[in-house]
């Protein structure tokens, strides 16, 4: 993030280290010119404007990096909450397919009973 900041020269990516130097150069060099007082605190006010939007831009990215980070711990617990979810929705399916073995053993039964029954209902009433 240092480096990034201290390199930057665009607009569009903001402002850079290096604008603010190039400003305070411009101004210290017209404090030991003779330059007319105007021209001084314009390049003086030139340099602070810089300086203060470089301070902001450093607020931004720090700014940016800590909701980088909060969106990692987000996404960190989202995906242990998922894994976890996960891991009960195998147990819940194993637990599933057991009760459907027995369940399949339960109906084979039941079909076998009812079959017996109906030959024992074939057959003749001994009295």
């Amino acid at each position: 993030m240092k480096e990034r900041l201290l390199t930057r020269e665009t607009v569009f990516l903001g402002r850079s280290a290096k604008k603010v130097v190039q400003k305070y150069y411009v101004w210290g060099s017209s404090v030991f010119d003779e330059k007319e007082e105007e021209e001084r605190r314009t390049a003086f006010e030139s340099m602070r404007c810089e300086l203060r939007l470089f301070g902001l831009e450093v607020k931004k990215t720090g700014l940016s990096v800590m909701a980088w980070r909060r969106e990692l711990r987000d996404a960190d617990a989202e995906e242990a909450s998922t894994a976890r979810k996960i891991e009960e929705a195998k147990a819940e399916i194993a637990r599933l397919r057991e009760n459907l073995s027995i369940e399949r053993e339960i109906r084979r039964c039941k079909d076998e009973c009812e079959a017996l029954a109906a030959e024992v209902v074939k057959l003749p009433a001994v009295r």
